[in-house]
């Protein structure tokens, strides 16, 4: 089981990309609820239950996956706690995690999606022995398909009638965030 405790990773990820994250946690169900419930949030997302409860159900199954580190949830914050958005990896294999569930309040500084997607990335090739991440982006948004490729350089592996599918290989990454470090310093 991967544990959210390695302050070192977790200094270096403030250091690099000027962000706080952690795990999501059970309490966090209300601003999660939030974020689903922004029908402009969650254009592009698969669609899930919107209401507390059932966010509350979800999120108690989530810390039993990701005590069997079956899948980590991770919450962007202020230095005073101040909850700006999420993002997501599931579905592990030996070589491959997948990420998503990327979702950030419109009043965020405007640098973290783009610190938050980093530090996530860099956690996972850190923290998981996968090669690869992978991630799918709807044909329909426009904005995270040129974003996604402009600063990581993914290759797209395949589509249909909804997504583009895409895989970061580590080597990808490595050089990617040597340019996206830059950017925050």
């Amino acid at each position: 089981m991967v544990q959210f405790d390695n302050m070192e990773l977790q200094n270096i990820l403030k250091q690099k990309y000027n962000v706080h994250m952690r795990f999501v946690e059970v309490c966090d169900a209300d601003f999660i609820c939030m974020l689903r419930n922004d029908p402009q949030l969650t254009r592009f997302l698969s669609s899930t239950g919107s209401s507390l409860e059932q966010q509350v159900t979800w999120l108690t199954k989530y810390k039993e996956r990701e005590k069997n580190a079956q899948e980590y949830y991770f919450i962007f914050e202020s230095e005073d706690s101040e909850r700006y958005g999420v993002t997501r990896l599931y579905e592990f294999t030996e070589h491959t995690f997948v990420m998503g569930t990327w979702m950030f309040i419109n009043e965020s500084p405007q640098y973290l999606a783009l610190a938050a997607q980093s530090a996530t990335i860099e956690w996972a090739f850190n923290e998981l022995p996968a090669a690869y991440g992978m991630f799918d982006i709807r044909k329909e948004n426009k904005i995270s398909r040129f974003y996604n490729e402009r600063f990581f350089n993914p290759m797209r592996i395949e589509e249909d009638e909804l997504n583009y599918y895409y895989v970061l290989p580590k080597k990808n990454w490595e050089e990617a965030k040597k340019r996206i470090i830059k950017m925050f310093q």
